[in-house]
């Protein structure tokens, strides 16, 4: 489902560029923007225009304070989405399988609520972010997305990922 909705144009934020925290949280408070697309350049490629206002359809529903989108490298999937492996860990979904792979009941490939999202390419709402308190860049990547989702979660919001839309990662 696509929400044919006016989306506003999010603020673009390269993590590659913030070293620190309270930089990060300076760039958001003072942004003019509702939503922010927050990417890291040394990590993944930068999804399109197109694919961004995709993905801001979901941000823009009344819940939802971070949308994400899957992940692959060399035709497998790196992620679609972070939640509670069998082993109890919190880990990324579908890790290592095959790029076609739909997963059950079409998990893989269809947008969704989930616990988290990875980071390096997700948009935002500004009043969430404020209220989560921001991203811990001196987080491993996993760790980061784990602990924003919480804290996003904590604040009343829901995570949701968009498993239409895919970005690279690179190497």
């Amino acid at each position: 489902m696509i929400y044919e909705q006016e989306v506003p144009e999010p603020e673009l934020i390269n993590l590659a560029e913030i070293k620190e925290k309270d930089a990060l949280n300076e760039l958001v408070e003072n942004s003019t923007r509702e939503y922010l697309f927050i990417y890291d350049s040394r990590r993944t490629r930068l999804l399109g225009e197109r694919e961004r206002k995709e993905l801001a359809q979901y941000a823009c529903l009344n819940k939802v304070g971070l949308t994400g989108v899957r992940f692959k490298k060399h035709r497998k999937l790196v992620s679609a989405g972070i939640g509670v492996l069998p082993d109890g860990k919190m880990g990324y979904l579908f890790e290592k399988l095959p790029v076609c792979f739909k997963g059950y009941f079409n998990r893989a490939v269809l947008p969704q609520n989930v616990s988290a999202v990875p980071l390096e390419q997700c948009i935002i709402k500004k009043e969430a972010y404020l209220k989560a308190g921001g991203i811990a860049l001196d987080k491993e990547p996993l760790e980061r997305a784990i602990d924003f989702a919480g804290r996003l979660k904590k604040a009343g919001y829901q995570i949701m990922l968009d498993a239409k839309l895919t970005a690279v990662y690179k190497g």
